[in-house]
């Protein structure tokens, strides 16, 4: 039975986008949870999206990718002439958002997701909060481009998924975490703007790019795809586990995690990704962790002032090591591991 493909799923931004989706092992792991529930119920799908023809059981979505390895958001942080996609003004489409917008007119169909992965390339750059900020408003600008390209009449009514910075060169640490923080405020201040995976539970090969395996790109298109169909599905957000109220006492920092539901909390002994900075901005050693039900308790040596999630590890990645949820029921590959703890804003203690 030959499958119909009457939509499309777009990807923007850079080279998680690109090489994940168009040649990576992202793209099989993504519309495989998008499949199933469209075979599973394609009245109800066709009711959250519209278009036509109506969306039958042997329809899925095809791919229309519009991401650029190495893109920059602004035209100031490329690494290449014209790899940009807005200009330095922030509003100003630049050759890469061009291309993609004139890529969604001859796509001839309808959209069924829109995803956007971005960050890494600008994250060279943003050595202060305000130039993260501005990176972050020239996310939202092509957002709006994108979303505006859509429905002209109702821009803002269309959902947004977007992976989390993580992790990636170690010369950009704190950039990294001053430019995730600015994409954590631009999720929060839109109702349809959803985080999509997390990037820093990806396991990266030997060219910092997720591995070309189970273990990296097939990760975040799971993670992705499940989200967009939860989104399809019911309209709501399908959320990982979370931390709430961080609190310290002493050398001592106490750390709440909720999980959506009744899905039941991966806690391993010694967690990865937890990072602690004394008041003078010195990163400190972790001496212990412990487990009361869902609280996890970090001790450091010395007093924490800043906690980070996900921080830089100083060891391999190993997914055994990092919070989630339980494995699902349904993988949509072999081993397919639970949504990890969601990203934070730095947290001041």
């Amino acid at each position: 039975m030959a499958f119909e493909r009457t939509r499309y799923a777009a990807f923007f931004g850079q080279s998680y986008g690109r090489e994940g989706f168009q040649v990576g092992g992202a793209w099989a792991a993504f519309i495989e949870s998008i499949r199933r529930l469209i075979d599973s119920d394609p009245t109800l799908i066709q009711s959250r999206i519209g278009g036509s023809p109506a969306i039958a059981a042997t329809q899925t979505f095809q791919n229309l990718n519009c991401a650029w390895d190495g893109s920059a958001v602004l035209q100031k942080n490329t690494g290449a002439a014209d790899n940009y996609w807005l200009e330095n003004d922030g509003t100003t489409a630049g050759p890469r958002l061009i291309a993609a917008l004139a890529a969604m007119a001859g796509a001839g169909v309808g959209y069924g997701a829109l995803c956007y992965s971005h960050g890494e390339q600008d994250a060279a750059f943003t050595t202060t909060t305000a130039l993260a900020n501005e990176v972050r408003a020239g996310m939202e600008a092509i957002r709006q481009a994108v979303r505006t390209a859509i429905n002209p009449g109702n821009p803002n009514g269309i959902p947004w998924f977007v992976d989390l910075l993580g992790p990636r060169f170690t010369l950009h640490e704190m950039n990294e975490y001053r430019l995730r923080d600015a994409m954590l405020d631009m999720i929060g201040g839109d109702t349809r703007t959803f985080r999509g995976a997390e990037k820093y539970a990806a396991n990266l090969d030997a060219t910092t790019h997720p591995a070309e395996d189970f273990s990296g790109y097939a990760r975040l298109g799971a993670w992705a795809g499940r989200k967009v169909a939860k989104w399809m599905s019911d309209l709501g957000e399908l959320r990982g586990p979370q931390i709430g109220a961080v609190t310290r006492s002493g050398a001592t920092v106490t750390v709440p995690i909720t999980t959506p539901g009744d899905v039941a909390l991966v806690r391993p002994d010694r967690p990865d990704f937890f990072g602690l900075w004394d008041a003078s901005g010195t990163r400190l050693p972790i001496t212990g962790f412990g487990w009361t039900g869902n609280t996890l308790t970090i001790t450091a040596g010395g007093t924490p002032a800043t906690m980070r999630y996900p921080a830089r590890s100083d060891r391999p990645h190993d997914i055994t090591n990092i919070i989630r949820l339980n494995n699902p029921a349904d993988p949509v590959f072999p081993g397919e591991p639970g949504l990890p703890l969601e990203s934070v804003r730095t947290v001041s203690l």
